[in-house]
């Protein structure tokens, strides 16, 4: 159906001749514009739409509207030639009849005059805008209020007002009382413009309203074709008003439904607002969680009859947040998806970079330094320049990686300590990379420099960022000259430059996903203007379809609503009339409700799910709100149930020949972790350490105590010269390991261990008053020979005695061993007894043979005869009375240990590290070998010896 509205001259109403067209659903709006833009233009000897403007909703459409006339054109034309249509996007409407200055000025200088603006205006004007002011607000925020100004004045002038207008319409609103704050933006707008005006720029607002006042002047003929637009803003309205040609509205809708929408095809939301959606029950499927929906999006693809040909399924979704999760999981179970919006740029290798080099510029903190190494193309300019000659290209991680393991640095910035035989390599990482940004370190400069900073280290990293597309490679280069030709004043700090850099790199590129082939995923504004005929719909909560803005700070939904701005309602009525025509139109329809979002949370299903007929509203409420559906799916790969199968490891072809104390208790623990960590010498290594962790907190409060105890002054029974012994250790060691700028935790941790010193250092005096005296400490027992000897080899054992003291009076000797863990320890926790037989006789069980070997190396030095105790110095967290805990070992629990000793040698020497352990899935905090462990599958043979442990 077509109606007509003929012009009238006058200045209120249209000039032009209007029409409208009422596609319905027999065929869909894009092929009814197509086909109409042909048939109607092919009398002539070309097929000419030359005159013809066509106004689409979105990018998307845009291209597939090309796509049909293509198609279209090559079934009618018969040879003829076809000059197309201009097709531009709603937002481009007016710019495409402006032939205003050339001098509008850009993204970046448009966003740099902002930011001027914001900080010349004055404090008091700023005070007005955001109350109470925190101190140095400006300096951080300039940027991210330059954004959201802009952000709003985008909104309101599209509407034709000013930051004044605001002001005034505002008070017709109850409870309006801010018009002192709209008109403090209004003196940043001013002040805005005088910045860009000063260096003969025009702000793109104000030649958009300067072509819309003198519109009464020029003469603007052709042809402007509206597709399917159900929005159209104020601007757009006096454009079109003015125009003096033809313009017709094609409409996706029935003619029954033309009281909804006015003369120019846009909604008339009291008409929509009302109306209840044609969507059946049994079209809305509840699931669970986002992990449900490509699992049954898998089910109802297979209960459609004939099947769906290879781009006839479309994905929509309303919250298109969850997309690349679903992307993700359809990929799982063997679905190829595509994302239709393209890939965000800022997860491209150049995003990643970008922002890599943002948070580090930014923090200078060792965090972030060992993330930005981690980008490919960083490795790979360090492995250039550092020239390891390395077939292992992660060498240089692995030492920056080992450096902050032992030193835990807060940041990069300034003398770090290393120490320069061992971690030479790490520190010349940092130095590379250090110089490699020199030019984003520097002082505050104009736009224009920071344009030539910015280029600076891109060009050096340019062989790896040809690597990306070219639409990414252009932008980049198009940006750099858009900072470098800006000629305004201005003083930006590395994070405002850099910040709007990546800020107008990720909204001025479209990448396409790459994958583009399988089910695309279409966000909820563009589903009614998407062709194919089977649609599965999900992300449809309230809040997200249709939104709402009812907290927003500027432009809450009241003000919206009196100021002619979009606003609840008439998002409401909008999406009315979108999911009607997507209902309408789709031959095959499935909406996903979900239950809960991404995190777990409960979430309410839309609204529009519930604009149904009343006999129908209890039935679909119980229907939304009940369990969802859950799905125990088989993935593509289902037949692969572990990530490889584990075998009983190889003899080493060199037999181990020395094991160390602790040693044993590894073996003890589980044999295929000890070949893992000390045979095959597999190893974690984090590289976002915050603290010290068990061993590097001990570590630190063992190198305190032997040093002191080397001190004469160690054997002292005065508490407060102990005490200041221990201190001065602690600042040495401390200085020494982390310098001047460890981690805030780690400042923690040191004063934690000062606190342990100093509850040791009551015991201590007690314990020289008893005639104990310290003799050796770091007691070498390799260097006194001790071995175990077993079948055809000898296992040389190594280790370290923390403390040996001797009694004065009784000429014992006592063997101490420092402990930091949070639980004192005990003789229970190293050693149970088991018994023999039906009898009374027990044997000792050792799950760790410190103690015994300790002893038994003690004896070697001291002698057979000597009386050797035993002991636990529990420098742990809330030692109390346990912070000594004496181990009394009798000779047969010794000979115990001395012999389980033995074994558990004779076994690493003939390689046995199998099978592993029955508690091997252990908690992934706490365990490095977690990840790999539980992706392991055991041999068959070795299951049934695993089941019966």
């Amino acid at each position: 159906m077509q109606d007509e509205f003929l012009s009238q001259k006058t200045d209120d109403q249209q000039r032009s001749r209007v029409s409208r067209s009422f596609c319905g659903y027999d065929q869909h709006l894009l092929h009814s514009v197509a086909a109409e833009l042909i048939t109607a233009n092919q009398e002539r000897d070309f097929i000419d739409m030359s005159d013809i403007t066509v106004v689409v909703s979105g990018n998307r459409v845009e291209r597939r509207l090309m796509e049909l006339l293509v198609i279209k054109a090559k079934e009618l034309s018969n040879g003829r030639g076809v000059v197309p249509p201009r097709i531009v996007t709603r937002g481009g409407l007016i710019e495409a009849f402006m032939h205003g200055p050339k001098n509008v000025a850009s993204e970046v200088s448009s966003h740099i005059a902002w930011m001027t603006a914001i900080k010349t205006i004055g404090a008091d004007v700023i005070a007005e805008i955001i109350p109470d002011l925190p101190q140095g607000y400006l300096e951080r925020s300039a940027s991210s209020l330059a954004r959201r100004i802009d952000s709003i004045y985008t909104q309101i002038n599209s509407a034709g007002l000013s930051f004044s207008d605001v002001a005034i319409k505002g008070a017709g609103v109850e409870g309006f009382y801010e018009e002192q704050r709209w008109e403090a933006l209004q003196s940043i707008y001013q002040k805005y413009v005088e910045e860009l005006q000063r260096v003969g720029l025009e702000c793109r607002y104000a030649a958009r309203s300067a072509f819309l006042e003198k519109l009464d002047q020029v003469s603007l003929s052709g042809r402007i074709y509206l597709c399917g637009l159900l929005e159209l803003t104020e601007q757009s309205r006096v454009f079109l008003r003015h125009f003096e040609g033809e313009i017709r509205s094609f409409i996706f809708a029935e003619s029954r439904d033309a009281d909804g929408f006015d003369a120019l095809g846009a909604i008339i939301p009291e008409y929509w607002g009302k109306k209840t959606l044609p969507l059946s029950g049994d079209s809305i499927h509840v699931i669970e969680h986002p992990r449900d929906i490509a699992p049954a999006c898998i089910e109802w693809i297979g209960q459609i009859p004939g099947g769906i040909k290879r781009g006839d399924l479309v994905l929509g979704l309303g919250d298109e947040q969850i997309g690349s999760f679903i992307k993700g999981k359809l990929r799982e179970l063997g679905l190829a998806a595509h994302l239709a919006s393209g890939i965000d740029p800022l997860h491209t290798n150049v995003g990643f970079l970008l922002e890599g080099i943002f948070k580090y510029v930014e923090s200078r903190s060792f965090l972030d330094f060992s993330c930005l190494i981690r980008h490919p193309y960083i490795t790979n300019y360090l492995n250039l320049k550092i020239e390891t000659g390395a077939a292992d290209s992660g060498i240089i991680l692995d030492a920056v990686d080992c450096y902050q393991q032992m030193h835990l640095q807060a940041s990069t910035d300034g003398k770090l300590p290393h120490n320069p035989d061992r971690e030479s390599l790490a520190i010349r990482a940092i130095t590379v990379v250090e110089e490699l940004l020199a030019p984003l370190f520097k002082p505050p400069a104009s736009a224009e420099e920071w344009g030539l900073r910015i280029f600076d280290v891109l060009q050096s990293l340019a062989s790896y960022l040809r690597r990306d597309p070219p639409v990414v490679v252009n932008h980049i280069n198009n940006l750099v000259n858009q900072f470098s030709s800006c000629t305004l004043e201005s003083s930006l700090r590395a994070s405002e430059a850099l910040g709007l850099f990546i800020d107008q790199f990720e909204a001025g590129v479209e990448i396409a996903d790459k994958d583009d082939a399988g089910v695309e995923l279409l966000g909820w504004l563009e589903l009614a203007f998407d062709d194919s005929p089977a649609l599965i719909l999900t992300g449809l909560d309230e809040e997200v379809v249709p939104s709402v803005t009812n907290s927003d700070s500027f432009l809450p939904d009241s003000l919206s609503r009196h100021i002619g701005l979009p606003s609840n309602s008439t998002r409401y009525a909008r999406d009315v009339a979108l999911f009607t025509m997507i209902i309408r139109s789709k031959r095959h329809l499935r909406v996903l409700s979900l239950r809960r979002n991404l995190k777990g949370d409960v979430v309410q299903p839309s609204r529009l799910l519930l604009a149904c007929d009343l006999d129908q509203l209890s039935n679909r409420v119980a229907a939304l709100t009940k369990e969802g559906t859950r799905y125990v799916f088989p993935s593509a790969e289902s037949g692969i149930k572990r990530s490889f199968i584990a075998q009983a490891p190889a003899p080493p072809i060199e037999p181990v020949e020395r094991m160390s104390v602790t040693a044993f208790a590894s073996y003890l623990r589980c044999p295929y972790r000890f070949y893992l960590e000390r045979v095959a010498q597999v190893a974690a290594m984090p590289h976002d350490a915050v603290e010290l962790d068990p061993f590097g907190f001990g570590n630190l409060a063992h190198e305190v105590l032997s040093w002191a105890a080397k001190d004469a002054r160690f054997n002292s029974s005065d508490r407060g010269l102990i005490e200041a012994l221990l201190d001065e250790g602690l600042k040495n060691y401390s200085r020494l390991f982390f310098g001047k700028n460890p981690l805030p935790a780690v400042k923690i941790q040191i004063d934690q261990l000062r606190q342990r010193f100093l509850k040791y250092t009551y015991w201590h005096v007690s314990h020289r008053s008893n005639g104990w005296k310290t003799i050796d400490t770091e007691f070498n027992i390799a260097e006194h020979g001790l071995t175990l000897e077993i079948s055809d080899a000898v296992m040389n054992v190594s280790g370290r005695i923390d403390r040996i003291d001797r009694n004065e009076g009784t000429g014992e000797y006592l063997i101490l061993d420092y402990k930091t863990g949070d639980k004192p320890k005990a003789k229970g926790d190293i050693c149970t007894h088991k018994r023999i037989g039906d009898g009374d006789d027990t044997k000792t069980v050792w799950s760790d043979l410190q103690a015994p070997l300790y002893i038994f190396a003690a004896k070697k030095s001291y002698g057979e005869q000597a009386n050797i105790r035993f002991g636990y110095i529990n420098i742990s967290a809330s030692p109390g009375d346990d912070l000594w805990r004496e181990v009394e070992l009798s000779k047969n629990e010794l000979d115990d240990g001395f012999e389980q000793a033995r074994e558990i040698a004779q076994q690493v020497h003939d390689g046995i590290f199998w099978p592993p352990a029955k508690s091997y899935l252990v908690d992934p905090e706490t365990d490095s070998y977690w990840r790999l462990l539980t992706g392991m599958a055991l041999a068959e043979n070795d299951l049934g010896e695993r089941e019966n442990e």
